[in-house]
């Protein structure tokens, strides 16, 4: 949940123009020398010490900023490119495909964690 978090904050910073690296706890630096999996362990590692309570709440607030985020866009908007989004890029794919690949296709990655886990579990 740590890491659907993080990149739910990243997802969000993209969104509003900010640094995605910032908001997982690296520098625009890092992002660039590190591939995926150590992005990742660096995560998981901020959020070793967390409960599994500060996690969810984190993920909760991260959620529902998003969600209000997204809401507020329009389908014009959804439909710019990334580099509108984070000047200096070059990406003109649109920005929809970062929000499915950073909320619901993320979730189904993870779902057989999830539930290893226990998460939504009755």
């Amino acid at each position: 949940m740590a890491h659907l978090s993080a990149w739910e904050r990243s997802l969000l910073a993209l969104l509003r123009g900010e640094s995605r690296s910032e908001a997982i706890g690296i520098t625009d630096a890092m992002e660039s020398e590190l591939d995926i999996d150590e992005v990742n362990r660096r995560i998981l590692d901020a959020a070793h010490d967390q409960t599994w309570m500060d996690v969810l709440v984190a993920f909760d607030a991260t959620h529902i900023d998003l969600l209000e985020q997204i809401e507020s866009m329009s389908d014009a908007d959804l439909q710019l490119p990334y580099s509108h989004f984070q000047p200096g890029t070059d990406t003109d794919k649109p920005i929809l495909g970062w929000i499915a690949g950073n909320t619901f296709q993320h979730y189904e990655e993870h779902l057989g964690w999830l539930r290893q886990a226990g998460v939504g579990a009755d």
